[in-house]
């Protein structure tokens, strides 16, 4: 289950709750109330919630409920704690100066503009194969950066990362977020073909199924010969068609691991 919400959200007056139905992505669901203008949204195992300060029209099949008037973003800070995966420690900037911190390297990120706060099984599952894989002078491009959480773990292994997503606010704050951690990324508004092919040691693509699909040829083709792919947002049952696609581009060696309800595909381009 994931659970986000806007920065600067006002109070929400509604919810809307939809059934996820059979086969459906979650992540693109919770997509599509993102770009209704939804305030925050929450998923769950069988439905999406989205909040949203005023009903509105072409959600499809769901129910609307009013809500009493809540501070949201108080009550979905209430309920974030740092989270610790592949030897990173993901710190909310409103926890910094705890004192209680999971042991880690800290990386300071606030979730709320772009996805990827480390709180998703796929976002962690990826930081712990950042963790495992990732050394310096190793060349890595991040596709679909969101917040920009893996790009900056990688750099602070002391790889060389280049970070790309089609949606140009979250190229801002990925870029802002590794200079607040003290690191460099090159950053830039683009896709999987954003490289040179053959130019990387590690792709990592934290996106959704049926990206990793469409993108499959363009992500293991930036790989090196031997170089190492992450690829996460794929839904359990739908592993066996991302690993068919990646296969098929010429990935080898694939594993598959099982994180919640997600997976996180790793294999190496054929040599």
């Amino acid at each position: 289950m994931t659970d986000d919400i806007r920065e600067d959200a006002p109070e929400a007056a509604w919810t809307w709750t939809q059934p996820i139905a059979h086969g459906q992505d979650p992540e693109v669901a919770a997509a599509l109330l993102w770009a209704a203008g939804a305030l925050g949204v929450w998923v769950r195992t069988d439905d999406v919630v989205g909040y949203f300060a005023e009903q509105v029209d072409g959600l499809g099949d769901g129910v609307w409920e009013a809500v009493e008037e809540v501070d949201w973003l108080a009550r979905w800070r209430e309920g974030i704690e740092p989270v610790a995966a592949g030897g990173f420690v993901v710190v909310p900037t409103w926890l910094a100066d705890s004192g209680d911190m999971p042991a880690g390297e800290p990386i300071l990120l606030d979730p709320g503009r772009a996805f990827g706060s480390g709180h998703h099984d796929t976002t962690a599952g990826c930081l712990e194969e950042v963790g495992a894989h990732v050394g310096p002078g190793m060349r890595v491009f991040d596709v679909g950066t969101g917040t920009g959480v893996l790009a900056i773990a990688a750099a602070m292994r002391g790889a060389t990362v280049t970070a790309v997503d089609i949606d140009p606010d979250a190229v801002v704050v990925a870029a802002e977020n590794a200079a607040a951690n003290g690191v460099e990324i090159a950053t830039a508004v683009g896709s999987a073909d954003a490289v040179a092919a053959g130019s990387m040691d590690v792709v990592l693509g934290n996106l959704l199924t049926h990206t990793i699909v469409a993108l499959a040829d363009d992500l293991v083709g930036a790989l090196a010969d031997g170089g190492l792919l992450v690829a996460s947002g794929i839904g359990e049952a739908r592993a066996p068609e991302a690993v068919a696609a990646l296969e098929a581009a010429g990935l080898a060696d694939v594993t598959v691991r099982i994180r919640g309800e997600w997976a996180i595909v790793v294999g190496r381009r054929r040599t």
